[in-house]
């Protein structure tokens, strides 16, 4: 039963991120074919992946598997619209920075964060991540800030995400794991769909026969079933990781409701079924 439950589970993330992609990106395919050209768009020739929203059924697991905290910085190297930073900044007050190369999800992201009441906990640089200066994530973090043009110098990240295509996650590898090894502030990664230790560039003919984890990535996956993969900070295990402990997961109401709580039935009569229910109304 318990398996069954977490398989609907599974199905609701991958159902509406698949319903994202359509609506977002396949749906739109003359009309993204016009921004092809431009520079600041995730639809240009700079942009190692199209914007697609985080689904939000995949937050709270996104969260937990961060061990997200009040005391974090959350960065979100291609934030998109931002979803991902309003939902951690909302729910935990913590720091959020968002990177992305397309200025109109940035005047989006800036716009819903201000609405929002957390523009206070967020700060939004509009940048290549493919040219992002060695320290970005770290002790030169103020060259990032100069180079998307910000009078704000953010804070390194505690916690960085990175929900890109294998082909996005390829191209920025080597960069992040140096990025990794060297922060200070003992980072820990969080992709999603896609995890650094399998990640193929599908567009490079050759990579596809190489060592998909050539830089030895050690990922945890215990959190595989909603596609979220957890890199734990530098010179800190898997097991190690493990034996901490995840917190419990916590859902807002709309995270609950695209949930399908099949257990429920097996386990309780109609009666009691239809008083949940009225309660919850």
């Amino acid at each position: 039963l318990a398996r069954e439950s977490l398989a609907n589970m599974v199905d609701a993330c991958e159902w509406e991120q698949s319903a994202l992609l359509q609506a977002y990106v396949l749906s739109r395919h003359g009309e993204l074919e016009q921004l092809a050209t431009a520079e600041d768009s995730a639809a240009g020739p700079r942009s190692i992946a199209p914007f697609v929203p985080c689904a939000a059924s995949r937050l709270p697991h996104i969260f937990r598997a961060a061990r997200l905290t009040a005391e974090d910085v959350l960065w979100d190297l291609g934030c998109g619209d931002g979803i991902v930073l309003h939902e951690a900044a909302s729910r935990y007050g913590c720091r959020c920075v968002g990177l992305d190369i397309d200025a109109s999800c940035l005047t989006v992201a800036k716009r819903r964060a201000t609405a929002l009441g957390v523009a206070g906990l967020c700060t939004w640089l509009q940048c290549d991540l493919t040219i992002l200066p060695q320290g970005s994530l770290g002790e030169h973090v103020d060259k990032l800030a100069a180079l998307a043009k910000s009078d704000v110098i953010p804070a390194p990240p505690s916690v960085a995400l990175v929900f890109l295509t294998g082909t996005g996650l390829v191209r920025i590898s080597q960069w992040l794991h140096r990025e990794w090894i060297d922060a200070a502030h003992r980072l820990r990664l969080l992709t999603c769909v896609e995890s650094l230790d399998s990640a193929v560039d599908y567009t490079d003919p050759a990579g596809l026969f190489g060592d998909s984890n050539e830089l030895d990535w050690e990922v945890c996956h215990d959190h595989a079933r909603w596609g979220v993969f957890v890199v734990p900070p530098f010179k800190v295990t898997v097991d190690s990781w493990r034996l901490a402990g995840d917190p419990p997961l916590q859902l807002t109401r709309s995270d609950a409701d695209v949930t399908v709580p099949v257990h429920l039935p097996a386990i309780l009569s109609h009666a009691e079924l239809q008083l949940i229910h009225e309660l919850s109304c």
